[in-house]
């Protein structure tokens, strides 16, 4: 990821570092590493994914894509996702 940070900042996708500075609610583009997948019976259907790129780990929570896009999400290893940012640290 390192290799290709610059292009990825270029394109508005954000590292995992770059979150923090985010505000809650906004719209933001993330790339990395899938390190695990993870679906939990107590989830009620939310699937779990662990990227990682140059700077940290990031947990992901999603259910709607995952079944829209199953085999894309987990077939790859490298994925860029997109969505909103949701902070439960505060």
């Amino acid at each position: 990821m390192a290799y290709h940070r610059a292009a990825l900042h270029a394109n508005n996708i954000l590292s995992a570092t770059d979150l923090s500075a985010c505000l809650a609610n906004a719209p933001i583009r993330i790339a990395g590493c899938v390190i695990a997948r993870q679906r939990p019976g107590t989830a009620k259907g939310f699937v779990f994914l662990s990227l990682e790129d140059e700077t940290h780990r990031q947990h992901h929570p999603c259910a709607d894509v995952f079944e829209r896009d199953r085999l894309i999400v987990t077939r790859n290893r490298f994925l860029l996702i997109a969505g909103t940012v949701q902070n439960t640290d505060a």
